[in-house]
């Protein structure tokens, strides 16, 4: 299952007993806890029937008798176990995966690795809930960023999508923050330009690393070492790895669309009778 459709689910009060979230990537899995332990149960019923424990400071009995226990004025329990990857007996919850408690909701939240699908405890949960969180890959994270502002009513186009998902990388979390902030400031509905996001967001207006591209891409040398020095002197501003992140991807980009027109020239002169007088 995915991301949206859990929580969809969620939303439609449509439960399952058990709920491992893993994976590498943090976002997906901390809404899917965020929401859950906010919602499925009422504020009042939420003091007596949902505990919230540390993998490390529990082992797999300890959840067992919890979650044995009978609600208090609810119709349901609910069990989170954050840092879940720290629990040292966690696959010994497979005996209880295979037959759990019908009124608690256990949520093992796995978060920063994936869970070994090959142990017990995974096959026994073939009929609960099983997500993993992957990280975005770098070509996604635009896409992904139209789709979030979207949901927030926000006016963001593939541009600045573009270089939204270049300047603070695949954080998945900062990027969402960032773009509600846009929101909360500009308003729902609004189109968002470049000079607001770089006066909300922090980038500079004449050193950043779109203007470096820029200047590349016209071969204005000047420009690009002035630009390149300013990094150089202000680097907890501009750190490297995310300046050689985005100049990889702007080349990867300038290949791709450089091979992609080469490869319609040889078509066209392959299928014409006579050869283009420029080649």
């Amino acid at each position: 299952m995915t991301h949206e459709q859990i929580l969809n689910d969620l939303k439609a009060g449509k439960f399952k007993n058990v709920y491992l979230l893993h994976g590498d990537e943090p976002y997906f899995i901390d809404t899917l806890v965020s929401w859950m332990e906010h919602h499925l149960l009422s504020e009042d019923a939420q003091a007596f029937n949902q505990t919230v424990v540390y993998g490390k400071d529990v082992d797999h009995r300890a959840i067992i008798d919890e979650a044995r226990q009978f609600p208090l004025m609810s119709d349901r329990r609910v069990i989170i176990v954050r840092e879940a990857q720290e629990m040292k007996t966690l696959k010994d919850l497979a005996d209880y995966a295979k037959k759990p408690v019908p009124h608690t909701i256990l949520v093992l939240v796995h978060k920063h690795k994936s869970f070994d699908k090959r142990l017990a405890l995974a096959k026994a949960l073939a009929d609960q809930v099983v997500f993993e969180s992957k990280k975005l890959y770098d070509n996604q994270l635009p896409s992904w960023i139209l789709g979030y502002a979207k949901s927030i009513q926000l006016g963001i186009d593939d541009k600045m999508a573009q270089i939204l998902a270049d300047y603070l990388g695949n954080d998945l979390s900062k990027i969402a923050n960032e773009l509600d902030k846009l929101a909360l400031s500009q308003g729902r509905g609004v189109k968002i330009s470049l000079e607001v996001i770089q006066d909300q967001i922090g980038i500079s207006k004449e050193f950043n690393v779109f203007e470096l591209q820029k200047a590349l891409g016209e071969k204005n040398k000047a420009k690009a070492f002035l630009i390149a020095k300013y990094f150089a002197d202000n680097p907890k501003e501009n750190p490297i790895q995310v300046t050689v992140l985005n100049l990889f991807n702007y080349f990867q980009r300038q290949w791709w669309r450089h091979n992609t027109r080469l490869k319609e020239i040889w078509y066209f002169k392959k299928n014409w009778d006579s050869p283009l007088p420029f080649l």
